[in-house]
């Protein structure tokens, strides 16, 4: 028990001892390879020396060759001596295992360096920083860290100098071997003092590589005793100046890869040996100093660099710049232009000002479009502009750091038609918006009881628009600007009466026009069945609940109004399977019963003089017949046309139909702009008969059974009695002669006919 006692006596004491020391040894830890690093060792042997507190040298730390040490600073500070502080013929590496270690320079004696690295030696510095505090010019010491020869590696760390000495110098001693070696990675290196001397002194014939890092300072690229060499960075920012001499016979190469920068001044010095390229990135020069060499010679720049360069500068280095790569000014400097093209329009032009700008600069968009239309579609690049944005055709953006396209579409100036408020009567358009001439139709329906009385069409200005009548309101060209549409309507001398219709079957619809008509006038009845149904049954019946006769027709059925209100009724039914094909208004149907119509085959008899046609059905008109048309040519008022309108045989003899025939007449030219036209038979006894024409796509269609004499007029001739239908309507005494006529003036046009088809009148 005393003796274990003593021994813990003895370790205290030692560690007493040891402790009152503290101020001038770094102890190693209780690892084997630890040494123990003090303030005035002066050599190093194998292992690694752990710093434990900060550290101030006496004398020099020499790595010897054949030595392999390393200096963990442990975030402790290692300051040098008065001289050089650490020398290195063998193997040394240097970290920091924890943050804030770093080694400080704090020499005062001329020509030594705070590290060297011999032409045996081996720098391999991993982590920790290095800043030289030394006071000695440029006149003694070179640098704060020499290579003579041998090879200086760092990964990592801040080297800085507060002096006017070179921070790194590769090869600073004399002698033809110049071939140290220099690596960087992952540094941060800058000489506060650069002006006086910089970061970089390299001699060197090896090749001196940079990644990942900072230089801020100059870089000195020597031509001493005629080495080549290669100097690189990749992915590295440079801020000061790089200065390029070369004599007769060496040749050095500058290259920065394309994720590179570059701030700051070139120098130019010696021979055009030496090589600088800039593979891209930005590069930002102020300052060219070209000693009597040719730039063009040494320095090249690839199209992918983004250049800014002062005025001076942009001078010196014209012949440089690639082909194709255009600098602009901005700010008093002078950097990459970008393109903005603008592509060529239809309808309208766009133009864009300036074309070459740079980068963050303001480009003016200039649309012009052509009379009658606006802007459609703005692009600039790939982006569509809300045409909102273009005030009084124009459109400005900054522009990015690329080529930009502008393209612009134009579309056709549409105007809106307005239709003031109506009572009476409604008013319907064909559009309510078209472009400048394009044609819009106005639809007029005047309520029970009433009839059109005035309608007009003004342009925006109020001026009255050029129309042109239609059997139920007119049409007109749009004008610039747009229109007003304006109907009034007054009671109807002639009484109205409703066409209803009942909407009980919910398998099809029904539509009649018009909904309020006159006795006599024809009401148009469209039946369109729902998809897998078929019209059953149509019945039309009068207040009274009698049937009315039904026509069908090309595009549906037809009746003559009563006078007295009408009430149209339809019936559908399922398809049939073997039916499934068909569909439409007038594929099935009837008038008062459940019997389906159908549509004898016909005969066309067209006059290709006159124009006029003929249709009946087959067996109607005799054999070998053919229509004749002459019109009779006498006195004329201008508001009648007599025409002869008969058939002949063979041998030019007159013959009758034996049935019904529907003839249809051009609209003689004198009568184009009317809004009734009616057509009277002639007869033997000197009477006319009323055939009830109407007026459709610019024909006047009319049925008989009949040929002589027909008076076509705009002036109704006075009625005795009411006719029992189309065929055997009033007879009538005309109040002058209606043989007068003028001439008929019709396009020889042959005409397409339509089928009519008079169902059955059921019987009650």
């Amino acid at each position: 028990m005393r003796k274990t006692k003593r021994i813990l006596c003895g370790v205290s004491a030692a560690a007493l001892v040891f402790g009152s020391m503290s101020c001038y040894v770094a102890s190693a830890t209780s690892a084997s390879s630890e040494k123990t690093l003090a303030n005035n060792t002066e050599q190093l042997e194998n292992g690694t020396y752990k710093l434990t507190a900060p550290l101030t040298m006496e004398k020099t730390i020499t790595v010897p060759s054949g030595v392999t040490a390393t200096i963990d600073l442990n975030g402790q500070t290692l300051t040098g001596c008065n001289s050089t502080t650490i020398k290195i013929e063998g193997n040394l590496t240097i970290k920091d295992s924890s943050t804030g270690g770093k080694i400080v320079g704090n020499n005062t004696t001329n020509s030594n360096y705070c590290i060297w690295v011999t032409k045996t030696g081996n720098l391999t510095w991993e982590s920790g920083d290095f800043e030289d505090n030394a006071t000695i010019g440029s006149s003694g010491r070179k640098s704060s860290i020499g290579v003579n020869a041998g090879t200086l590696t760092i990964n990592g760390g801040t080297f800085t100098n507060n002096n006017d000495t070179w921070l790194i110098n590769i090869n600073s001693s004399s002698g033809s071997d110049w071939t140290g070696n220099l690596s960087i990675k992952n540094a941060t290196l800058t000489s506060e003092n650069w002006n006086k001397h910089g970061v970089l002194h390299l001699a060197t014939s090896n090749a001196v590589t940079i990644a990942d890092s900072t230089i801020n300072g100059e870089v000195y690229i020597d031509a001493v005793n005629s080495n080549d060499g290669e100097f690189k960075l990749t992915n590295t920012n440079m801020k000061g100046k790089l200065y390029s001499v070369s004599d007769g016979d060496s040749k050095k190469s500058v290259t920065f890869d394309k994720d590179c920068t570059f701030d700051g001044d070139l120098s130019f010095k010696a021979s055009n040996n030496n090589t600088i390229t800039f593979n891209g990135g930005e590069v930002t020069i102020d300052k060219v100093t070209l000693n009597g060499n040719t730039a063009e010679n040494v320095l090249t720049f690839d199209e992918d660099v983004t250049l800014t360069l002062s005025s001076e500068a942009n001078t010196a280095l014209k012949a440089c710049i690639p082909e194709g790569y255009e600098l602009v000014e901005k700010d008093g400097k002078y950097v990459k232009g970008y393109t903005v093209t603008a592509e060529k329009a239809t309808n309208g032009e766009v133009t864009v000002s300036p074309e070459k700008v740079a980068e963050g600069d303001t480009v003016t968009v200039t649309v012009k479009p052509e009379e009658g239309y606006e802007l459609d579609k703005l692009t600039v690049g790939e982006e569509t502009v809300d045409v909102t944005e273009v005030k009084d055709g124009t459109y400005t953006f900054e522009m990015p750091a690329e080529d930009v396209t502008v393209s612009a579409t134009f579309k056709e100036i549409t105007y809106n038609v307005t239709v003031d408020t109506t009572t009476n009567g409604k008013v319907t358009l064909s559009s309510e918006s078209a472009v400048k001439d394009e044609e819009v139709t106005v639809t007029v329906k005047p309520d029970a009881g009433y009839e059109l009385d005035t309608l007009t069409v003004t342009d925006k200005d109020g001026k009255d628009v050029t129309t042109t009548k239609t059997t139920d309101g007119c049409k007109f060209n749009m004008p610039e600007g747009g229109a007003t549409v304006k109907a009034t309507f007054k009671k109807s001398e002639t009484p109205t009466y409703t066409v209803t219709v009942s909407e009980e079957d919910k398998n099809g619809t029904v539509e009649v026009t018009p909904e309020n008509a006159p006795a006599g006038d024809t009401v148009a009845v469209k039946v369109t069945p729902a998809e897998g149904y078929e019209l059953d049954t149509l019945t039309v019946t009068d207040e009274k609940g009698n049937e009315i006769e039904t026509t069908v027709t090309s595009d549906g059925y037809s009746f003559k109004m009563p006078e007295g209100k009408v009430t149209v009724t339809a019936a559908f039914k399922e398809k049939k399977a073997e039916d499934s094909g068909s569909s439409g208004s007038g594929s099935s149907g009837s008038s008062g019963s459940t019997t389906t119509p159908t549509t004898p085959s016909t005969e066309e008899f067209p006059d290709e003089e006159s124009g006029v046609v003929a249709t009946a059905d087959e067996g109607v008109v005799p054999d070998g017949a053919e229509l004749t048309v002459t019109p009779v040519a006498d006195e004329t008022d201008g508001t009648k046309v007599t025409l002869d309108i008969c058939f002949k045989d063979g041998k030019g003899v007159e013959v009758q139909p034996n049935g019904k025939v529907t003839v249809k007449v051009p609209v003689p030219t004198v009568f184009k702009e009317a809004s009734k036209v009616y057509v009277y038979r002639e007869e033997t006894n000197g009477t006319y008969t009323d055939m009830k024409a109407e007026v459709k796509d610019g024909l006047v269609v009319f049925t008989t059974d009949h040929f002589s004499k027909y008076v076509i007029t705009t002036e109704q001739i006075k009625t005795n009695a009411p006719a029992a239908d189309n065929d055997t309507a009033d007879n009538t005494t005309p109040d002058a002669n209606p043989n007068t006529g003028i001439a008929l003036g019709l396009a020889p046009v042959l005409l397409a006919g339509t089928v009519t088809v008079v169902c059955a009148r059921r019987k009650k």
